[in-house]
């Protein structure tokens, strides 16, 4: 359970510097958007990064799989939520799926650097 503990916490903290770096184009964005205010739920963000977690220990950390891996993992995660508002939304930038795609690669591999600096 610490290990999963310790993913959970690297997941939000590289997560919160990404967003917070991101912050006023994200606000903007999702105003504009959802003609409101961006408001996060916590519960559907803690329940995003338990998913998260969970995906990135049993497929990658578990089996020591390589941080290539762990990449490729995030970029698909994130592909699937990016490429889903972009469907979706009429106003989703093509920017955002660029970037934020990449970002799940960057967050999945960063985590696995350092579990395996911690745990192997």
């Amino acid at each position: 359970m610490l290990k999963q503990l310790l993913i959970f916490g690297t997941l939000i903290a590289l997560d919160a510097i990404y967003i917070g770096s991101q912050y006023k184009y994200l606000s903007k964005m999702y105003g504009g958007i959802q003609k409101s205010p961006l408001q996060i739920n916590f519960v559907g963000a803690g329940l995003c990064y338990i998913a998260l977690t969970f995906l990135l220990y049993y497929f990658i950390l578990s089996k020591k799989g390589k941080i290539l891996d762990a990449f490729l993992l995030g970029v698909g995660t994130y592909a699937v939520y990016e490429f889903t508002n972009y469907a979706t939304f009429r106003n989703w930038p093509l920017y955002m799926v660029i970037v934020d795609t990449l970002w799940g690669g960057v967050i999945f591999a960063l985590t696995s650097k350092i579990y395996y600096s911690i745990y192997v």
